[in-house]
């Protein structure tokens, strides 16, 4: 198995990131950051998805209706000026791809 090498970001420099997929559509932002807190290691991005408005439509100030998701650490695939994750979903093919090469 391949040796993961390991960089270190300061937590304030993903908070506000862009985050986008590795096929380029774009996530949201990166509202804060969970830690596992007996490594240090990132557990979670937790990021405010960008909704699509439908016909140009602005938020009224104060009203906070955003979604939030949780994305697991094992998704980030690369940390510079964005934050690039894996195609929602695909985590879960590499993992039914690795236990059918297992079984075979």
């Amino acid at each position: 198995m391949a040796e993961v090498q390991r960089r270190y970001v300061r937590f304030q420099q993903l908070v506000g990131m862009e985050v986008y997929t590795e096929d380029g559509h774009r996530v949201g932002t990166v509202r804060d950051v969970t830690f596992d807190p007996e490594t240090g290691d990132l557990r979670r991005l937790i990021v405010v998805v960008t909704e699509e408005s439908g016909g140009g439509l602005i938020p009224l100030p104060g009203v906070e209706e955003k979604r939030v998701e949780n994305i697991d650490a094992g998704a980030v695939k690369a940390v510079g000026d964005i934050v690039i994750v894996e195609r929602p979903g695909r985590s879960r093919e590499r993992e039914t791809t690795e236990v059918e090469e297992v079984e075979e």
